[in-house]
């Protein structure tokens, strides 16, 4: 195979291939020719569409995604919050979230299954709110609202969560 820096290699040659493929909508031709090489070589299962912006793929990086938001700005929130006010945060916390927090959550794999995620979501929406209610309530020190972490959770929670009677993931 020659290299690109190899002194025989034509560049332009290799630009009017380009634009020939591009002027006679060659790109799935192409595509579909590799998916077939692949296969035939046992690179790829034959089981189906193997595209990775199929919509159930994208749909569930999505929801990976949101869920590891959330969870990381509560960690991070209570974790600053720990830093600036941990007399006040103490009897503020529910004791599993020392345990669910001391990890980052882009450190640890999220379950496969979408209940299992649901349930996950399930638990930081709500104690989420319950952190934001506590801190603008009258009895918590103003000045709590006025940490930057605790403004990112609240706009993170309206963009993530919907209120309905309790806080519920979207």
């Amino acid at each position: 195979m020659t290299e690109l820096t190899d002194p025989g290699f034509d560049v332009p040659l290799l630009h009017d291939v380009r634009e020939r493929m591009l002027t006679h909508h060659a790109e799935q031709q192409v595509l579909d020719t590799l998916l077939d090489a692949f296969k035939a070589r046992g690179l790829i299962n034959a089981r189906g569409t193997q595209r990775t912006d199929a919509t159930h793929i994208l749909a569930t990086v999505r929801t990976l995604n949101r869920i590891a938001c959330v969870g990381e700005t509560m960690r991070a929130t209570l974790e600053v919050l720990a830093t600036v006010a941990p007399a006040w945060l103490q009897p503020h916390i529910a004791p599993d979230w020392l345990d669910r927090s001391a990890v980052r959550f882009d450190e640890f794999r999220l379950p496969r299954k979408p209940t299992e995620r649901d349930a996950i979501a399930r638990l930081i929406g709500p104690d989420g709110a319950t952190r934001l209610t506590t801190i603008v309530d009258l009895a918590a020190p103003p000045w709590l609202r006025l940490v930057p972490a605790v403004d990112v959770m609240r706009q993170v929670w309206l963009q993530q969560f919907v209120t309905v009677g309790m806080c519920q993931y979207l």
